[in-house]
């Protein structure tokens, strides 16, 4: 199924950008506070990246939704997890958190004032900002990774809360069905065939 990994891929790649092995506290600083934002979106904490975000109300809306899109996929992973076992596991790992460690070679931290970027090996940027002190993440930087229609947002997480329950109250005999009846609600939704975050849910160059 092609319709849930987009933005799970936005987030590890947003994750794996704020570790570098900064020795200076404010670089250490600028990555905490990627890592801040990039867990509050990985566990669905719309309020969480909301505080440790900078961007339009606009921006923040979209990106809410994005968030609260996030927590139903965990939902929808851990109840086929628990019902259907390593047949159901794909969508869980697709939201795993990752193992910091691994990841804190692959970037470096660039401070320039107020200003700060995080580069990935694969030469994606993301930009934070200090503000009261605290190092956010500038959402205009993330390209097009929160510019999916917010109703299409909500309707693909309402999708994946309702295969959740469903799942839960023993509806579908085996994960193959409990996924072809999300798609079919992320279709009607008007996401079917295309992940969350669309194809180019890139960190912004």
């Amino acid at each position: 199924m092609k319709t849930i990994g987009s933005l799970a891929v936005v987030v590890l790649i947003t994750v794996s950008l704020c570790a570098g092995r900064a020795l200076a506290d404010d670089k250490e600083a600028v990555g905490k506070g990627a890592k801040a934002w990039a867990m509050a979106m990985m566990e669905g904490k719309p309020d969480e990246m909301k505080a440790h975000s900078i961007g339009s109300e606009e921006e923040l809306a979209r990106w809410e939704g994005m968030s609260k899109m996030m927590a139903a996929f965990r939902k929808l992973g851990d109840a086929a997890k628990a019902k259907y076992g390593e047949d159901g596991a794909i969508i869980g790992r697709m939201f795993r958190t990752p193992d910091f460690s691994q990841l804190q070679a692959e970037s470096k931290i660039v401070i320039t004032g107020d200003d700060a970027t995080i580069t990935g090996k694969d030469s994606k940027v993301m930009k934070l900002k200090k503000d009261g002190g605290e190092w956010k993440v500038v959402l205009a930087s993330l390209n097009d990774s929160g510019k999916m229609d917010p109703k299409q947002v909500t309707a693909m997480a309402d999708a994946a809360s309702a295969t959740a329950d469903e799942i839960k109250d023993g509806k579908y005999g085996t994960n193959q069905e409990a996924m072809m009846a999300l798609a079919k609600k992320m279709a009607a939704a008007g996401g079917g065939g295309r992940r969350p975050g669309g194809a180019g849910a890139t960190p912004a160059k």
